[in-house]
């Protein structure tokens, strides 16, 4: 992990939460995605259609993912 970059290392985080074997594919796959779509959202000022183009998704997919992970 020392030797990944930062914004790969900002990732690990919600993975190895995952390690104690107590959640679904489903779950951890979810607390990943809600993680990857804050740290966006930051680095982005809270800007949704950029955010949006980072993730390479529409901004209606984000808005619906925020609201599907309580992200306001």
């Amino acid at each position: 992990p020392a030797h990944f970059s930062e914004r790969l290392g900002s990732v690990l985080e919600p993975v190895e939460a995952a390690g104690s074997g107590d959640e679904s594919l489903r779950q951890t796959l979810g607390r990943i995605e809600a993680c990857l779509i804050r740290t966006a959202l930051d680095s982005h000022g809270g800007r949704r259609a950029a955010t949006a183009r980072r993730l390479g998704i529409t901004r209606e997919g984000l808005y619906k993912k925020m609201q599907k992970y309580g992200i306001t």
